[in-house]
């Protein structure tokens, strides 16, 4: 029983990162970006699986200690499950099912919003006033901005469905603050400098 909870969180966050990346990866326009996603997806992956192992080989070890001591594993687990409170499970679910549908709905948004700026950005480009890699390194700094807004909103709002992690919120939420205004002073930074580019 216990391996298997062991599992069943590997396998839970295996599943949480594989979204996270999928999302990150899926809305990313450079092609040299996503393979340097899929590595540190290969590197957080592999330290799951080493995490998974340690957690198994602690639960046997735990298991043999606790067997030779003649006691029995049964009631133990007996003992854990009867201390869960009435409608965990029913509220895991529940939070698990709104993060999943708040990662769907937010990968149909910024779809749509990278298709209307990839329609702009390419009117930009066509109407020849501005130089063109200016303008591509303009829309690069909004998708981007948009992309790691969106991800950091998500997590930051991931951590209201956990009432453990309601400290955490506060940190992540001038974390978010932060990355907003400096992403947005870049981009402004980028539009001025392209404003002062023509066209060759």
């Amino acid at each position: 029983m216990l391996l298997l909870a062991v599992i069943g969180v590997y396998y839970a966050l295996k599943l949480h990162y594989i979204f996270a990346f999928n999302l990150v990866k899926n809305t990313s326009i450079s092609e040299e970006k996503k393979q340097k996603i899929e590595k540190i997806k290969i590197y957080l992956f592999t330290f799951l699986k080493l995490l998974l192992w340690l957690g198994l080989l602690a639960m046997f070890v735990f298991g043999f200690k606790y067997l030779s001591e003649g006691q029995s594993l049964k009631a133990l687990v007996m003992e854990l499950w009867g201390q869960i409170a009435e409608g965990f499970w029913t509220s895991l679910l529940y939070t698990l099912v709104r993060i999943a549908l708040l990662i769907v709905l937010s990968r149909y948004l910024l779809r749509k919003s990278y298709v209307f700026l990839d329609k702009q950005e390419q009117k930009t480009i066509n109407k020849k006033v501005y130089n063109e890699s200016n303008v591509k390194k303009v829309y690069l700094r909004i998708h981007n901005s948009i992309k790691f807004t969106v991800v950091l909103a998500i997590v930051y709002r991931i951590t209201h469905f956990f009432a453990f992690l309601e400290d955490l919120s506060a940190v992540m939420l001038v974390f978010v603050l932060a990355f907003v205004v400096v992403a947005m002073s870049i981009t402004i930074r980028e539009i001025y400098l392209m404003r002062g580019s023509y066209a060759k």
